[in-house]
């Protein structure tokens, strides 16, 4: 009894030191820090009052639908300001909502709490997963509605309840596909698709998609995924979006045919180390045959790692969706093999079955002995290098005793997972630190005053255009930028008998001071993203030597 109470109070634990590291975490990340594009594009939104068509830059953004970036411009409007934690917040509700989704999805197919908590658990700990959560991205809030159109879908089609449930759960599916198809374009229709068709002809209910209930659900999508295009084509035109769609670039990651093969073991680490217990398990057990949540899991997985390949356009988090049906289908086959492994005549099976979890118990005591040589990289953090790595061995060596003492692999593993979030709590908890003493954002703004207050300002020589619409979001005001010498000094000239600013990277910084022409003096300076960031005083004409701006 005692040892149940104590492994529930160490969850729990466990849980909450995690979730308020990654919390912590993210509320102190400075805004140049990870990837604001989305957040820049939200600004410029609440900024101009124009929550239709989306801008970058002062340039139409039609890359990605609007959602993630009206959810990420809702706290910015509420706060009045650009907090840091705002292009994270929808991710981290998605997260949430993620997990409680798996889990809702796993005991409906295994309608067992355990193999549910596995499941969860697999896929929290995950690599992929877990860093895509401390993104800036709109992936999570992606799978999120995905994965609520597929928990819809199968209950709806699976259903035994009357038909007015099975009618609710069908308009709440393409709901949901409708959002996915708001957030990340019109491949959230074609994942859907990919993976329900081939699972109701698998299982002999293609007549389903024709049915009353579907075929509402299709007008609830048109009706909801048409609306923001046809309110941009009326905000624009039909020709000027038109061009703007087809200069864009859609694809802008390029990567070879077998890309995903290689790196599935890292984004699925550490569980990867599974996956020739999945693949023994749905060979010999077949699981499939009797179960349409296995075929559903194998559906969704295969369509997504099919289409994927076919696609020059690759990136590890647009694997992201096929983690969850992985992860399922991970808790099923450690539980399918591990506990069926007594009746199996290949000794083997059960070698695999204990020689899984050796593993993954000697990478955590390996690590654990391989923490102080991260002295070296990180010798003001040796206060957490060194919590981590003692909580690392001392929980493996737990676990050893655990495993031997009642050579149950489950409970073993699910010790593993818990270790891994604490591991995880300890880099976040690093990581926030390291944050808060690089931390520039005061400087920053103290640097752009006058530009925030209104005085004519152009940035020069800022080819990066992260740090572009960065000095945007300090000054909560949109500052163009001029790309060449001349054109700076003619705007100069214009702005003549005023004060003027102009935001430059130390390049080009030099450059400004020496032209006869202009009259210029360093006012501030601050960093952003690793780079020196000048602020000077501009004027039209040459001072004469000594004088100075007041």
């Amino acid at each position: 009894m005692w040892w149940n109470r104590f492994r529930w109070i160490g969850t729990c634990t466990v849980l909450g030191i995690s979730t308020a590291a990654i919390l912590w975490n993210i509320a102190v990340e400075p805004l140049d820090h990870g990837y604001p594009r989305y957040t820049a594009i939200a600004d410029a939104m609440v900024r101009t009052g124009d929550w239709i068509v989306p801008r970058l830059d002062g340039r139409i953004y039609v890359q990605k639908p609007p959602l993630f970036i009206w959810l990420v411009a809702i706290p910015i409007a509420i706060a009045g300001r650009v907090p840091e934690w705002a292009g994270h917040l929808p991710n981290i509700i998605a997260c949430a909502g993620i997990l409680f989704g798996a889990y809702l999805f796993s005991r409906r197919i295994f309608a067992d709490r355990q193999k549910a908590l596995l499941s969860v658990l697999i896929l929290a700990t995950s690599y992929e997963f877990s860093f895509q959560v401390r993104e800036e991205r709109l992936d999570m809030v992606f799978i999120a509605f995905l994965l609520g159109a597929f928990l819809c879908f199968y209950q709806a089609v699976t259903a035994t309840s009357p038909a007015l449930g099975r009618t609710a759960r069908i308009i709440a599916c393409y709901l949901f596909v409708a959002l996915a198809t708001l957030t990340k374009g019109p491949v959230g229709l074609l994942f859907f698709l990919a993976v329900v068709i081939p699972f109701v002809l698998w299982t002999g209910k293609g007549r389903f998609l024709l049915e009353r209930e579907c075929l509402i659900g299709y007008g609830i999508f048109l009706l909801i995924s048409s609306i923001w295009p046809l309110l941009v084509i009326a905000r624009v035109g039909l020709k000027e979006a038109l061009s703007v769609f087809q200069a864009t670039e859609m694809i802008t990651r390029r990567e070879g045919p077998f890309f995903y093969f290689v790196e599935l073991p890292i984004i699925f680490s550490p569980w990867i180390i599974f996956l020739p217990a999945v693949v023994i398990w749905l060979v010999r057990e077949k699981p499939y045959r009797g179960s349409e949540g296995i075929r559903f899991l194998l559906c969704w997985f295969g369509a997504f790692f099919a289409l994927l390949h076919l696609s020059s356009g690759k990136s590890t988090r647009y694997l992201l969706p096929a983690m969850l049906p992985l992860a399922m289908l991970t808790a099923g086959a450690v539980y399918g093999t591990m506990t069926a492994a007594a009746q199996l005549p290949l000794r083997w099976i059960r070698r695999l079955r204990d020689g899984t979890v050796w593993l993954l118990l000697a990478t955590i005591l390996g690590a654990s002995f391989a923490s102080p040589l991260l002295f070296s990289i990180a010798p003001e953090d040796k206060l957490f290098v060194i919590a981590g790595g003692l909580m690392a061995g001392i929980g493996g060596l737990i676990a050893i005793r655990q495993f031997f003492k009642y050579h149950d692999p489950i409970r073993c593993l699910f010790f593993i997972g818990m270790l891994i979030l604490f591991l995880y709590a300890i880099f976040d908890t690093v990581n926030a630190q390291r944050f808060i003493r690089n931390d520039t954002r005061v400087l920053a703004e103290q640097a752009l005053e006058p530009i925030t207050a209104g005085a004519p300002a152009r940035t020069y020589g800022l080819k990066n255009t992260q740090r572009q619409f960065l000095v945007s979001m300090l000054t909560r005001r949109s500052v163009p930028f001029v790309s060449t010498l001349p054109e700076l000094k003619e705007w100069v000239r214009k702005e003549a008998g005023g004060e003027v600013f102009v935001v430059a990277d130390s390049k080009h910084v030099n450059e400004l001071l020496m032209d006869p022409a202009l009259s210029a003096e360093s006012y501030a300076t601050f960093c952003l993203e690793k780079h020196d960031i000048k602020v000077l005083r501009v004027a039209a004409g040459k001072r004469p030597v000594g004088t100075r701006y007041e």
